[in-house]
C-alpha cells in the first residue's frame, strides 16, 4: 500500500509558519519537510506526531542469480 504524501502549510497573521506533514513515517518525515525549513528560517518549534514514530513499510528486493 502507498500512502499519499502531503504536506500543510498555514501562514498566521503574525508570520508564524506552521508546517504537518501527513503520510510519511519515521525520521523520513523530518527529511521530507528539511528543505523548506532551511529556505524559511530558523525552527521554532518542532512537534513529532505519532507517524513519526511508525516504522516505514517494508521495501522489498528481488535478486536473480544467473549461472555462467
Amino acid at each position: 500500500m502507498v500512502l499519499k504524501r502531503e504536506m500543510e502549510i498555514e501562514i498566521g497573521r503574525d508570520g508564524k509558519i506552521n508546517i504537518k506533514v501527513k503520510g510519511v513515517q519515521g525520521v523520513e518525515c523530518l527529511e521530507f519537510s528539511q528543505f523548506l525549513e532551511e529556505a524559511l528560517g530558523e525552527t521554532v518549534e518542532q512537534e513529532l506526531t505519532s507517524e513519526y514514530y511508525q516504522l516505514p513499510a517494508p521495501t522489498e528486493t528481488t535478486i536473480q542469480q544467473t549461472r555462467q
